[in-house]
């Protein structure tokens, strides 16, 4: 078993089905044309000398051509490699340096990260997705080979790189079996059936639905920058394509909320992860696509998904539990993970979608956890389950204030502030003092341990979804 050998599979049943829409380069392609895509790339890369285990760093946008390049990897048993560019140069350099990348695949545009990253430039082999004079650049007409590789379950698929509380990167090493249970399990949880089709800013969601036999639309607009996004924009695209449902990070669907429109006729449900979804997103969501079901994931990148919930269970105890400051809820924890709780209520996972160790066993030591002959990932998200085994998050377990007898969960008030005030809220301990920052300029709110609530125009977040404070940032500003 492979994920490409699961992707023939679907191709004989969808062969004239449309797999993915690309607004941003006007292209529809169908199950059988990107296989074709696919067998012509993948000889491309033979013939350029990539072979099994080799690895290849990906700096493609979600666009139809990161699929093409993705699933011809999959084909050849090499490694897709990804790295997070908005990192400083010392995470990149470490992290291309760690990989030893063969190849690299990335638009014109990410080509010029060359000239920032020392590693990326190193790289022997560059392909550019869009053609560039003097670059060697995808082919997706190049001259089909059989190509005889025995890739398996247990070769590695993926490598992706996180820093979790440490500047230091650490690689995350999926299978072929790894994804493919976590498609599986993906395939229960967003409630995959095929026909559908499914606008997603998420990659990993839209490659379950490539593994399933749905449509996935790319809409052409900014996921680097959610809050540049035309909303009226991305809502046309849902109404012209018969979107029946979306996934993507709660960003997003903040910005859809702006659009003057609110006929969605066609879609059916809405799919939130990747950053803390608030309770007050999901109750304006509802306000206005009150036709629409409302679903939230909680996951990291080593385990997705952990906990799961709709937006019918947030009772009104849940959410003045929210609002006295007791956490974010996130639901009933998915049977096919095993959860516990270390001393100081540090959440811990194992089970088969859980990552086992890092790549060289660089991160196992302060991250990995071996009980019982059971290895169990520590989160670094602290939390708890209340009395019906909800779970709940009270926040990252470096981010912990320490004030006398009291022990402050930033993320805590944070949420109970945010959802008092609508606005963005971020605590921190500045010169001393515990200072909670918010982008509410008039409210009559205090919190025990808190010494000052202050005003900020915009409080910095993070590039990747636009949703998690940047402190580094906000510590500047202050």
């Amino acid at each position: 078993m492979n994920l490409y050998s699961l992707f023939q599979e679907v191709v004989k049943e969808q062969k004239n089905s449309i797999a993915i829409v690309d607004e941003k380069d006007k292209s529809s392609t169908s199950f059988a044309r990107l296989q074709d895509e696919v067998d012509a790339f993948s000889s491309q890369l033979h013939f350029l000398g990539i072979k099994k285990d080799d690895k290849i760093l990906i700096l493609e946008s979600m666009s139809h051509k990161l699929y093409v390049a993705l699933i011809s990897i999959f084909k050849l048993g090499a490694v897709a490699v990804f790295v997070d560019p908005s990192q400083d140069a010392k995470f990149v350099n470490h992290a291309c340096n760690m990989a030893k990348p063969k190849a690299l695949i990335c638009s014109r545009k990410a080509l010029l990260l060359k000239l920032k990253f020392k590693a990326i430039a190193n790289i022997p082999l560059s392909i550019t997705t869009k053609k560039l004079i003097f670059i060697e650049c995808m082919n997706l007409n190049f001259l089909k080979k059989d190509i005889d590789y025995e890739v398996d379950s247990s070769n590695d698929a993926l490598m992706s790189f996180t820093s979790g509380s440490t500047s230091k990167p650490k690689a995350i090493v999926r299978t072929h079996k790894f994804l493919f249970t976590q498609y599986k399990l993906l395939d229960i949880y967003i409630k995959l059936e095929k026909n559908q089709i499914d606008l997603t800013a998420l990659p990993v969601f839209l490659l379950a639905n490539l593994l399933k036999g749905l449509t996935s639309v790319i809409a052409d607009v900014s996921l680097q920058h959610p809050k540049k996004i035309d909303p009226n924009k991305l809502l046309n695209s849902m109404v012209k394509h018969r979107v029946s449902r979306v996934g993507a990070s709660p960003a997003l669907f903040e910005q859809l909320l702006k659009s003057k429109d609110a006929n969605l006729p066609y879609v059916k449900d809405f799919f939130m992860g990747g950053a803390p979804v608030m309770p007050s997103l999901l109750e304006k969501l509802h306000k206005r696509f009150d036709h629409i079901n409302l679903y939230v994931l909680y996951g990291s990148s080593e385990a997705e998904p952990i906990a799961h919930y709709s937006y019918d269970q947030l009772s009104k105890e849940i959410i003045e539990k929210m609002l006295d400051g007791k956490g974010l809820y996130v639901g009933d924890v998915v049977p096919q993970i095993n959860i516990d709780f270390l001393e100081d209520a540090e959440i811990i996972v194992s089970g088969e979608h859980v990552v086992q160790t890092y790549y060289n066993g660089v991160g196992d030591k302060e991250n990995k956890l071996l009980k019982d002959g059971v290895i169990w990932h520590k989160t670094g998200d602290i939390g708890y389950l209340d009395k019906n085994k909800k779970l709940w998050l009270l926040g990252r377990k470096n981010a912990i204030i320490k004030k006398g007898i009291l022990t402050l969960h930033p993320f805590s008030i944070e949420v109970a502030m945010r959802e008092k005030t609508s606005k963005m809220a971020a605590l921190v301990e500045h010169k001393g003092e515990v200072v909670l920052c918010s982008e509410a300029k008039k409210h009559d709110i205090s919190f025990e341990g808190v010494d000052k609530i202050v005003y900020i125009k915009h409080i910095p977040l993070d590039k990747r979804h636009n949703a998690k404070v940047d402190y580094t940032k906000l510590l500047e500003v202050l």
